[in-house]
């Protein structure tokens, strides 16, 4: 600990020295250029530790053809995330070739982003910042006594004279981004007034506190582009800022925004991420250092040079060298394969959406979120120390597809082998795998999360982040998930089930999820507040090679999770229609079959099919009326009805009334049919036949002609089963009270189950069964194939029953024929 903080202290007195030291040097406005300048500004933003050679030397060859085009000085900025979630290329040496090609290439200055602090504070200031060549600038990023933690700003003078302060700041979602234990003895202020402190600083006059011509923001925090009028990067950073990076969002665009106050414009700019594009903004300045006019625009990768330019450029020379090594170091330790696949597994897909090939769409439920939820699961109940219920993973932590490539090319959809490699580029991060004790209410709170909400109570930049989750977990819900269902957060959730079983709020869970979400990661604090966590000692993505390894084949699990539910009323009557309405029924991922139709079971009774729409929504629709459903709460169960998805969709609904149910008709005996001959095992024909006690009544006498219809006696208004035979016909189990077609009188000895032995079951002694004045419940006799049923208890004795049994068999043989067709 001592050392930890010694550390500390000196990464923030190193820290103000170099603030000092800007403060001392005075800028003599005298000297500047009597001539008007150009000055081109370079930015990029969530590189990511993308140094493949076609993406970063991609990258190197925009960045030093833009630079040879400019007519005055250039500079290279970042918005940050340089490195965290990269390529195994870079991961496996935690990121050092990142930082080196950024060297190479000439970065200046970056904002840090929240992957800058993923592996904790003390991390980036004794490994990332001494290993830099370029400023990590944080000005909202504090100690905990308020001082600054980092270079707020970073300052540049041109050859022109004119002097270029960048100041960078952080989003403060980062303590939630990152495991929040790391950063205990940092602070994250507000972005926003954290630059304008700086930029007034830089433009009040006083030299003594140091002055700029320019003030350039570098934010790693994206603008509402769907809300610009009231965005607070747009309208409420200082007029003194002159231009606006951003990042975070991973986002392209370029906005001409107004400076608030003041009749101008300036940009605002985010290139996306991954070295797709280069934000280019060129500056017209006075002799003054005054912004005359600009112009800004995105620049897209042109791609990897070509050798002679490699070899004529130092700075592309430099680049390519750390690059090849990386790679091929990287190859020699990823390029095993560690198994196949059987389809495409991938994040949430748009096909609309460019960014990313389509991919990375973080709002929607994916098949790559499904198997790293189950890979989890699996991981901790292998480690035989610390078994789970549940596995979770958040989407921001899967950062590839498989198979490899299809980011850039769906062409690759066809490969079936996984590499080392191309597992440890879908989870980068390395995250140890922890188990957490969550309660039903605990983890209704998380899917609540979904609808994200920062520290500050706010809405976050990502509105909905959608959760992976193990195969076994199913949940209904009624809110959109976006932006506008953040307005019912807190009451979204409708259903949860877990193995088929509904979540009650007392239940507990043990969950698998990375240390990243056990932090409160991504915002979803619940997951902090579990009870008993333990660490499982394995690395998420280690796990991740060992479940192929293991497992050898795997395949996409298409089956959805979370589904809307619509206009689900208060109670529905069982004599009339069932309707409510359906969305979100199709997993968003490349390849997914869509879900064609739904069996629908209401209580385990099946009342009918709804097609699915092409878009993924269904409306339900179904006549209820002699279904034999009964009033009460019951579970609604909609499966896939073509096995394709494998969806099922769970959720609760209650109904009331009274099922109006039609007499049985029962069929008449079949003139040919053969009375068969008794079993060995049943009364002798020549048995007396015993007459009934007098406490029971006696059963009712069947018609003699086989063709009548008997008379119903008795005829339940709701469905029940007639006797215990038709249970045991039915569910071949005993039948507890409040399941549908239970009634008292299937339970004789009152104790809430019944039917308890089967009828098959031949003993004498049994008691099971139960007569009522009907003869309906409990009635005896063979079957038409000669199988034994149970007898009826009657109050008989076996001495009695056995003395009836030539009556039994000849005087009423045809009739117990026809009853055991009926029952059947």
């Amino acid at each position: 600990m001592a050392s930890s903080l010694s550390r500390r202290l000196a990464g923030i007195t190193a820290t103000g020295a170099t603030v000092l030291a800007l403060i001392a040097v005075p800028v003599d406005h005298a000297n500047s250029a009597d001539a008007p300048s150009t000055l081109t500004l370079l930015n990029i933003n969530d590189f990511h530790g993308r140094i493949s050679p076609s993406i970063a030397m991609g990258l190197a060859n925009t960045v030093q053809t833009e630079r040879a085009a400019s007519s005055g000085d250039s500079m290279l900025l970042s918005a940050g995330d340089n490195v965290g979630a990269s390529l195994y290329a870079s991961s496996v040496q935690k990121d050092k070739p990142t930082i080196d090609f950024l060297n190479a290439l000439g970065l200046q200055a970056t904002a840090v982003g929240n992957h800058e602090f993923d592996a904790g504070w003390d991390d980036l200031m004794n490994r990332i910042v001494p290993s830099s060549n370029y400023s990590q600038l944080g000005a909202n990023v504090l100690t905990l006594d308020g001082a600054p933690a980092l270079d707020p700003y970073y300052t540049y003078t041109t050859a022109e004279g004119v002097k270029v302060a960048v100041i960078g700041a952080v989003t403060t979602e980062t303590p939630q981004l990152t495991d929040p234990s790391a950063l205990s003895t940092i602070q994250f202020t507000d972005p926003v007034a954290a630059v304008n402190r700086y930029a007034e600083q830089l433009s009040d006059g006083n030299e003594a506190n140091d002055e700029a011509d320019l003030v350039i923001a570098e934010y790693h925090e994206g603008v509402n582009t769907s809300a610009t009028a009231t965005d607070a990067i747009i309208n409420q950073t200082s007029g003194a800022v002159d231009v606006i990076f951003t990042g975070h969002t991973h986002e392209e665009y370029v906005i001409d925004a107004p400076v608030p106050g003041e009749n101008r414009t300036r940009p605002v700019l985010q290139t996306g991420n991954y070295g797709d594009n280069l934000g280019k903004v060129v500056l017209n300045l006075s002799a003054d250092g005054t912004v005359e006019s600009y112009t800004a625009g995105l620049v897209p990768n042109m791609g990897a040079p070509s050798a002679d330019q490699i070899a004529t450029d130092p700075v592309l020379a430099t680049a390519n060298t750390i690059i090849t090594d990386a790679n091929a170091y990287a190859t020699e330790q990823g390029s095993v394969v560690a198994g196949q696949i059987t389809g495409p597994i991938t994040t949430g897909y748009d096909p609309t959406t460019a960014a990313k090939g389509g991919f990375d769409m973080r709002d929607r439920e994916s098949t790559m979120g499904h198997l790293v939820a189950d890979m989890y699961l699996h991981a901790a109940n292998s480690s035989g120390r610390t078994p789970a219920d549940i596995g979770i993973v958040n989407p921001g932590g899967l950062r590839d597809e498989l198979p490899a490539g299809l980011r850039t090319s769906l062409s690759a959809a066809a490969g079936t082998d996984v590499r080392v490699m191309d597992i440890v580029n879908v989870t980068p991060f390395a995250n140890n795998l922890w188990t957490t004790e969550l309660t039903g209410a605990q983890l209704r709170s998380v899917l609540e999360e979904q609808w994200q909400q920062t520290s500050a109570g706010e809405m976050a930049t990502r509105p909905y982040l959608q959760l992976g989750f193990s195969s076994n977990v199913t949940y209904t819900y009624t809110g959109a998930p976006t932006a506008e269902g953040y307005a019912t957060r807190g009451s979204n959730i409708l259903d949860v089930f877990v193995n088929g079983t509904k979540v009650a709020d007392s239940d507990t869970y043990t969950v698998a999820i990375p240390s990243f979400l056990l932090g409160g990661g991504d915002n979803f604090g619940t997951l902090s507040a579990g009870a008993n966590a333990k660490d499982t000692a394995l690395v998420d993505s280690d796990a991740f090679v060992s479940y192929f390894k293991e497992m050898g084949s795997v395949s996409p699990n298409y089956a959805k999770q979370a589904v809307q539910v619509q206009n689900l009323t208060e109670s529905y009557d069982v004599n009339g229609a069932l309707i409510f309405d359906l969305a979100d029924l199709n997993v968003d991922s490349y390849g997914v079959p869509s879900l064609t139709e739904l069996k629908v079971t209401v209580g385990g009774i099946e009342v009918g099919t709804a097609t699915v729409a092409a878009d993924g929504t269904a409306s339900i629709s179904l006549d209820m009326a002699g279904k034999g459903v009964p009033n009460g709460t019951h579970e609604v169960v909609l499966t896939d009805g073509t096995g394709v998805a494998g969806t099922v969709v769970r959720l609760s609904a209650t109904f009331t009334g009274e099922q109006s149910v039609p007499p049985v008709v029962e069929p008449s005996p079949e003139p040919s049919e053969p009375v068969p001959s008794p079993e060995p095992s049943q009364p002798a024909p020549s048995d007396p036949a015993p007459s009934p006690e007098p406490s029971d009544p006696a059963p009712a006498e069947p018609t003699a002609d086989p063709s009548a219809t008997p008379a119903p006696t008795s005829e339940p208004t709701a469905f029940e089963y007639e006797n215990c035979r038709a249970v045991w016909d039915d569910l071949d189990r005993p039948i507890k009270e409040g399941k549908p077609g239970f009634h008292p009188g299937l339970d004789s000895d009152g104790d809430g189950v019944g039917c308890e032995t089967d009828p098959d079951y031949t003993n004498d002694s049994d008691d099971s069964g139960y007569s009522d004045s009907s003869g309906l419940y409990g009635s005896s006799g063979y079957g038409s194939n000669g199988s034994s049923q149970r007898l009826a208890h009657t109050g008989f004795t076996s001495i009695m029953i056995a003395a009836a049994g030539a009556l039994a068999v000849f005087a009423g043989g045809a009739v117990l024929v026809a009853n055991r067709r009926r029952k059947a």
